[in-house]
């Protein structure tokens, strides 16, 4: 078996980004995110572009009772995992009880699963406060 590169070994990939926020805060932001890398190319493969999952845009209507199973399958099927972190993103899960459940939590626990079995880099975009611009 030959050595593959990185890009090589991840283009078996569905995703090159599943990007993780809040819907109730943050969910404006990662679709101008998610347009963003949609729009760039693939260094040395001309005509591919980076495809994202985004919630929002990959699951329809009729899908939503399969919600959490969708996004973890995509999840596993991604290169890479943006997670856009805002104060407002993190103040639900300050309140939580230990019962309590968290798709954006979820989520980001399961990625880090997958980074430490060496499957999914992990890209925390730390915006601060869309509240106060800060």
């Amino acid at each position: 078996m030959g050595h593959r590169t990185f890009l090589q070994r991840q283009m078996v990939k569905r995703f090159h980004a599943f990007i993780n926020y809040r819907a109730s805060t943050e969910a404006t932001l990662a679709e101008k995110i998610c347009d963003k890398l949609q729009l760039r190319e693939i260094p040395d493969e001309p005509g591919l572009r980076v495809r994202c999952f985004l919630d929002k845009q990959d699951i329809k209507t009729s899908q939503e009772l399969i919600h959490d199973q969708i996004c973890s399958e995509a999840l596993e099927d991604s290169c890479s995992f943006l997670a856009v972190i805002s104060e407002e993103a993190l103040a639900p899960i300050r309140s939580m009880g230990e019962s309590d459940s968290d798709e954006f939590l979820k989520n980001l626990e399961h990625a880090l699963a997958l980074k430490e079995a060496g499957k999914i880099f992990i890209f925390p975009l730390l915006i601060g406060s869309q509240q106060n611009g800060k």
